[in-house]
């Protein structure tokens, strides 16, 4: 199916078929792509440009969602944690208000270090985001405020 010249029939193909890969949680780039289609990379670079910028796009989403999810996993396992250190205060067993400050210190360092991480990780993927495509992001909110979407 390789050829050098763009093709409607071939786009549509494509089309269809990144809309699969990505419906099947499938990993996608423009290599993927080609390959299932028959085709070299070379020749959606070169005759696809607009696919290839869409196949782009839609693998900077799949590596957010997979960050998103590990992020998610990361709150809640600091949720279990910081649970676990409520459980363990109880103030009952505390003999003293040093004691007690020493208690809630430990636990309010524990909160703060899991926020720090998130913020970071929340920065660094803000500034990839910013740098990598025509999309912008609301500082506050990660709401993406500019940018070009596939069509689906």
């Amino acid at each position: 199916m390789s050829s050098s010249k763009p093709n409607r029939d071939l786009e549509q193909q494509a089309r269809l078929l990144l809309n699969e890969m990505i419906d099947n949680g499938d990993k996608v780039s423009p290599y993927a792509l080609a390959k299932r289609l028959g085709t070299s990379n070379a020749n959606l670079y070169k005759n696809y440009p607009k696919l290839v910028g869409d196949i782009k796009i839609v693998k900077e989403r799949q590596r957010l969602a997979l960050k998103e999810k590990e992020d998610d996993q990361l709150i809640a396992r600091q949720k279990s944690r910081i649970d676990t250190l409520e459980s363990k205060l109880d103030i009952s067993e505390v003999t003293s208000s040093k004691e007690l400050s020493y208690v809630m210190m430990a636990a309010f360092m524990e909160t703060y270090r899991a926020y720090d991480d998130l913020l970071k990780t929340n920065q660094s993927l803000k500034s990839i985001i910013e740098h990598r495509t025509s999309e912008r992001i609301d500082a506050e909110t990660g709401e993406v405020i500019i940018g070009t979407w596939p069509e689906n």
